[in-house]
């Protein structure tokens, strides 16, 4: 078995157990709200979000498992200044969608996996990584502001890469590696991007970006050495909505299904570990999520 495949079975079966195992706190029933699920629980427990709107912000604690019903329905949806989301160490966050703060998600030197994620709509970057970077897979990290990924001065450790993401419309870059920044991004999408789909600090070229597909971003770089040859431009032909929206969920493209690094498709994944959620009802009354803006301009 590949390096890349060892590491990402050890994830799933580790996560696995982390939202089989321990105690289950069910958003509202059990608390009324996320952060008071997140402060009931302890290490290898799951707080499990019903789908509705909860405007809140909120702070994990190590090993807990913050995982929402339905990723597009399941939302947290911030103030528009502060952090929505702070990671922790050997947390997960998993099937939410995470919009409207100044940052969706804020990782100060901790290392979650973010895993079936939407994060949109924020004000500055749609995850912030300072120092070490999470494991970043199978998200959605669309229409925000300033940049959809925003890594300073990060480093992967343990394995964590940004892989099999759709990075799209994002304001100015899709990823921004700043300061000294050294992080594998691999079978990724990056789709129109307002001004770069990675950016790269003079410091972070040691970065390496994979097996990539880059479509319709105004530059793919700022700094075209620093990306590696065998990354792609292919129309992922993903589902057209009303207006000039797309279901980000799957690329309909062929020449994506084996493209991607270790011969796996670019883009999101089929979900390994979805969370047991059919034995409960997973509707709370709220208020109709807003739909999140989207890009209308072609470049």
């Amino acid at each position: 078995m590949k390096p890349a495949i060892t590491v990402l079975a050890f994830s799933v079966l580790f996560f696995s157990s982390l939202v089989l195992g321990g105690q289950r706190i069910v958003v509202p029933d059990m608390a009324r709200t996320i952060q008071k699920g997140i402060d009931m629980a302890r290490e290898g427990d799951t707080v499990f979000v019903r789908v509705g709107t909860y405007n809140e912000h909120v702070t994990l604690h190590e090993g807990i498992a913050l995982v929402g019903a339905d990723w597009q329905n399941s939302i947290i949806s911030g103030n528009g200044r502060d952090p929505v989301v702070r990671g922790a160490d050997n947390a997960l966050i998993k099937n939410l969608t995470i919009k409207n703060g100044g940052r969706g998600i804020l990782c100060e030197n901790t290392n979650p996996t973010i895993d079936h994620c939407i994060i949109t709509n924020n004000k500055k970057s749609g995850i912030h990584c300072l120092m070490n970077l999470p494991m970043v897979h199978n998200s959605i990290i669309s229409d925000n502001q300033w940049t959809g990924i925003f890594c300073e001065s990060c480093r992967g450790l343990r394995g964590t890469t940004i892989n099999h993401n759709v990075i799209a419309r994002n304001r100015y870059c899709g990823v921004m590696l700043a300061g000294t920044s050294e992080v594998l991004i691999h079978s990724t999408i990056f789709f129109e991007n307002r001004e770069y789909a990675v950016f790269f600090s003079d410091a972070s070229q040691r970065s390496r970006i994979d097996h990539n597909d880059f479509y319709f971003n105004r530059k793919v770089s700022n700094l075209q050495r620093a990306v590696q040859t065998n990354n792609i431009a292919v129309d992922p032909q993903f589902f057209p909505l009303e207006g000039d929206n797309f279901n980000f969920t799957r690329a309909q493209a062929v020449a994506l299904q084996t493209t991607g690094k270790d011969s796996t498709a670019i883009g999101i994944m089929t979900d390994p570990i979805a969370p047991p959620a059919t034995t409960i009802a997973d509707t709370v009354s709220a208020p109709a999520p807003a739909k999140p803006a989207a890009d209308s301009a072609k470049k």
